[in-house]
């Protein structure tokens, strides 16, 4: 068994004042061995929740786990782009604080890509027909990436028009509860963000300006609109609730590490809200205890909500404290006392 419960020194971080977070200045910042995003971001910022503004800015990163000791990185200065109005766009808009309040919010791409479980499928307003619409190779891609054009069967007499922003979901496996066998729904995960370059009356031509999973033709098209800020950490109390991963946002991985997004079989109609966030905990067999005095359960990952339905939830692992990583199937308790 494995129980989550309120995170107390994660509070005190995330709740650093202006003093702790170091805004107003563009820096460079030379990796060490043991660096992370996730601290880096704790370092200039006084929260860890900016480590993706951290990657956007440094384009020569591939992923959060291409760090080189060395390597020379931009730390970008946030203050400044605070006070910068633009347009709805996903890779412009990843501010995570306020510029009046330092309270942290979670990361709007985190929040708009958490994906979902759901008996009832989305509502399409079309579908992808084509990819990598600019080769001429036939022996292209059979699926498609960030900066390919993709043809979608949406056009002007669907109200589309150059400039829009649509949202690319794939309908995934089917979910059965791990224990019971029970149909819990499908997984539908965000494929990526596309913009149109051009558009006829019956379908149009796109730029995959994000992709999070590879994009395929019959990929659904839904509309794109900006996650509202969402802050970390509500103080409504949850005890003693019983709990399942069931199913994870990579459906290739067999278990889940640092930024990974799981699914468990508890929603708001247990009391989860966005923006909660819970320590989970592997509870120590008795076999294995010394004596009582040694009873602690051993740590093994921090979890933050980001998405919730009525009977289920999204949840990114954050942080990976043991070897003992999180699989489908695990059972957990959520524990979490009142601010």
């Amino acid at each position: 068994m494995k129980h989550l419960t309120f995170v107390l020194p994660m509070l005190a971080l995330l709740a650093a004042g202006p003093a702790t977070v170091l805004f107003g200045c563009d820096r460079t910042h030379e990796i060490a061995y043991g660096d992370t995003l996730w601290d880096l971001s704790i370092r200039y910022y006084g929260t860890p929740f900016h480590w993706e503004e951290i990657l956007a800015a440094n384009p020569s990163l591939r992923g959060v786990e291409c760090l080189t000791p060395g390597d020379v990185i931009v730390i970008p200065d946030l203050e400044a782009e605070a006070g910068v109005s633009r347009p709805a766009d996903p890779e412009q808009d990843l501010i995570l604080f306020s510029d009046l309040d330092s309270t942290p919010q979670i990361s709007r791409m985190v929040l708009e890509t958490a994906g979902f479980i759901s008996q009832v499928p989305p509502s399409p307003l079309g579908y992808v027909v084509e990819i990598d619409v600019e080769d001429d190779d036939p022996f292209h891609d059979v699926n498609s990436y960030t900066g390919d054009l993709l043809a979608l069967d949406i056009g002007e007499n669907d109200g589309v028009r150059e400039g829009r922003l649509y949202r690319l979901m794939e309908a995934g496996e089917e979910v059965r509860h791990p224990e019971t066998g029970e149909k819990m729904g499908r997984v539908y995960r965000v494929a990526g963000i596309c913009r149109v370059m051009s558009v006829d009356e019956g379908s149009c031509v796109v730029l995959l300006e994000h992709s999070y999973l590879p994009v395929n033709v019959g990929d659904m098209v839904l509309p794109y609109s900006a996650a509202d800020p969402v802050p970390v950490v509500t103080s409504e109390t949850v005890n003693g609730l019983d709990a399942c991963v069931v199913a994870f946002k990579d459906p290739c991985m067999k278990r889940a590490y640092s930024y990974d997004v799981v699914y468990i079989d508890r929603g708001s109609e247990d009391g989860l809200e966005v923006g909660d966030i819970f320590s989970m905990y592997e509870e120590t067999r008795a076999e294995d205890r010394s004596d009582e005095s040694s009873a602690a359960d051993v740590k093994v990952a921090d979890m933050i909500v980001l998405d919730t339905r009525d009977k289920t939830s999204a949840v990114l692992i954050f942080s990976v404290s043991t070897p003992d990583l999180v699989a489908v199937g695990d059972k957990v308790e959520l524990v979490r006392e009142q601010i």
